[in-house]
């Protein structure tokens, strides 16, 4: 006579063995999916170590610049208008 502890060991033998086939079949896929996006990671960061470096330095701000700098592409305009202009709307806010 089988004990109920023992049905029950049997039950879930029996309920996880498709699960068990399944994932023996998918994980060849998943590990060679995993390494093809390791390898995809690996090499954008190789990519990114590389180009860093030849990226061209950014210009420092010259030494008597303090952001004051306006370009407009209206030449009747002068820059006295625009540091008005934005001091109003600083003002405003």
């Amino acid at each position: 006579m089988m004990t109920e502890q023992e049905f029950d060991i049997l039950w879930q033998r029996a309920a996880a063995e498709p699960h068990a086939a399944r994932l023996l079949e998918e994980y060849p896929v998943w590990r060679r999916n995993r390494r093809r996006n390791l390898g995809i990671a690996a090499f954008v960061v190789a990519l990114v170590v590389v180009a860093l470096p030849l990226l061209p330095p950014s210009q420092p701000a010259a030494a008597g610049d303090n952001g004051t700098s306006i370009y407009c592409n209206r030449p009747g305009i002068t820059e006295q208008y625009w540091f008005e202009m934005a001091d109003a709307l600083l003002k405003e806010a």
